[in-house]
């Protein structure tokens, strides 16, 4: 549930707050692909209740009632997970292939992310598309 938050990805909009200044950490590549300092994730992914600030997560169930995901909510504007290319709503439902539909999933996920150099995530946004986001972690 909380991998999203260890790796520091996704992205919302909000008018209640100002929008922090970029990190400088993310850099946009193309459509739907980024460029993210290793250093951002490593720190993201060592303290968990640092990451626990960057958004909310809760279990999402697809139309036959099973999980599917987790979905994103409450991120800042401007917050590392602004800067890399998801919503607020957005249902993350894989990283690098490994379905996110248990805690067991997410642990998997979260050690293999601290050593990758490339990131993919599914995800399906609130107006029911389905995109998929890269990441090349340097």
């Amino acid at each position: 549930m909380t991998v999203l938050l260890l790796l520091g990805l996704a992205q919302a909009q909000t008018t209640q707050e100002p929008c922090l200044p970029a990190s400088g950490m993310v850099q946009p590549l193309g459509a739907d692909q980024y460029k993210v300092d290793k250093d951002l994730v490593s720190a993201w992914t060592t303290d968990l209740d640092k990451a626990e600030s960057l958004a909310d997560t809760y279990w999402h169930r697809g139309s036959d009632g099973q999980r599917d995901g987790f979905r994103v909510r409450r991120i800042r504007c401007g917050s590392p997970l602004d800067e890399v290319g998801l919503r607020n709503g957005d249902v993350v439902h894989s990283i690098n292939g490994q379905a996110v539909t248990g805690t067991t999933d997410v642990f998997w996920v979260w050690r293999k992310v601290r050593k990758a150099d490339t990131l993919t995530v599914a995800v399906s946004h609130r107006d029911g598309t389905q995109q998929t986001l890269s990441y090349l972690l340097e």
